[in-house]
């Protein structure tokens, strides 16, 4: 589950417990444990992690099934605590419709040898244009899948990131196409082995907690699939290059109820 506080979007895991026509309850998962092991979670409520969200708020949810992740919004209707294990319980409103991404779209794909992938990062708070254009850098995509992107950036140019900042991200997953911004959380800075650049590893956090988020990681799994057509030496053509990169087209592909979760 992710969700906005204080201007900085937040994930943690929560379990499904309780799910009908009207609201469904997930249970904070303790730091450090699994969430398929219920009995872990008993005499252990100092372990929680706090979850600072308000009713009324939206967040996102991302639900594993065997074909992928089902990701959606909903409203935050209630609070409580479970008195078997001590960890807390979010009461949610079901939504309406949720959309499906494919489990293949969340593994690494390098980015094909014939396309060089400019990125553009810049630091998430500067709001005017100069600003931007005066702390951002532009480094070149690696790799790429629905849940994250791997840049790399020459230590010339002196980027003053730190892990666990988010950033900006901006670039064109071919260049007949328009541009991909979105926000990306900083999980590790690794120099490379010629000492020359620095590899950011890059996670998205927060796109399905929105209609527009949404629509982004779609386009970003719709990018990961055809990247991954392109490694297989497979010609995609330019008019299935349009069609894999439209984010409502991949969304109605996969588009699943929720009869299809509850029997997972």
């Amino acid at each position: 589950m992710c969700y906005l506080s204080r201007g900085k979007w937040h994930k943690t895991h929560v379990l499904l417990v309780n799910l009908d026509s009207e609201k469904l309850d997930v249970r904070v998962v303790p730091t450090g444990y699994e969430p398929v092991v219920l009995e872990q979670f008993r005499g252990h409520p100092r372990k929680l992690h706090p979850v600072n969200v308000k009713l009324g708020q939206s967040v996102g949810l991302s639900v594993k099934c065997e074909g992928g992740k089902f990701i959606f919004e909903a409203e935050v209707m209630d609070f409580g605590m479970s008195s078997a294990t001590g960890s807390g319980i979010i009461t949610l409103e079901t939504p309406d419709q949720m959309e499906m991404i494919s489990r293949r779209s969340y593994f690494r794909v390098r980015v094909p040898e014939s396309i060089l992938i400019d990125v553009q990062m810049w630091h998430r708070r500067c709001r005017r244009l100069k600003a931007e254009l005066e702390r951002s850098w532009q480094g070149r995509l690696i790799d790429i899948s629905a849940g994250g992107l791997q840049v790399v950036v020459g230590s010339s140019k002196r980027p003053d990131f730190r892990q666990g900042q988010f950033v900006k991200v901006r670039f064109c997953p071919l260049p007949s196409e328009a541009a991909i911004e979105f926000s990306a959380q900083i999980r590790n800075i690794l120099p490379t082995a010629d000492g020359e650049s620095f590899c950011f590893g890059l996670q998205v956090v927060g796109l399905e907690a929105s209609r527009e988020g949404r629509a982004i990681l779609a386009r970003l799994a719709a990018v990961t699939e055809l990247y991954y057509e392109l490694n297989r030496g497979r010609d995609v053509g330019q008019r299935s290059s349009q069609a894999a990169l439209n984010a409502h087209a991949y969304l109605k592909r996969y588009r699943s109820g929720w009869g299809d979760l509850l029997h997972q």
